[in-house]
């Protein structure tokens, strides 16, 4: 009984959730996904201590919002572009150009073995 109340609940909430919105939530989860996986598969889980287990799930703790910050200059391109000053052409231009390098920045976070320049991350910040 109550398995079914939590499906139907589950199936309920993703319908009511615009689509936008969902496209947040998949990059910020695998965003997730990805890193603790990788945290596992280099080998830094086994060999932390204490609170140095707590300390590598900060990059990903990082990362996951930035995931949902990046997609929604792709999701939401018209929102983001009308926050642009009017003295700055090319809106979407700017949207786009901003939610790329955040975008790669969340892949650089999340596996730390990743490096992008630095100058291509300020870009998104």
């Amino acid at each position: 009984m109550s398995a079914s109340l939590a499906n139907s609940s589950a199936i309920l909430a993703f319908v009511a959730i615009p689509s936008e919105v969902r496209w947040s939530y998949f990059a910020g989860g695998m965003t997730l996904a990805i890193g603790l996986v990788g945290i596992f598969l280099r080998g830094d889980w086994q060999k932390a201590r204490g609170f140095d287990k707590p300390i590598l799930l900060g990059p990903l703790f990082y990362a996951a919002p930035l995931a949902a910050f990046g997609t929604e200059h792709f999701t939401l391109t018209n929102a983001v572009a009308s926050i642009v000053p009017k003295w700055i052409p090319w809106h979407q231009f700017w949207a786009y150009f901003v939610g790329a390098p955040t975008t790669a920045r969340v892949l650089a976070a999340s596996l730390a073995e990743c490096r992008i320049p630095c100058d291509f991350q300020a870009c998104g910040f």
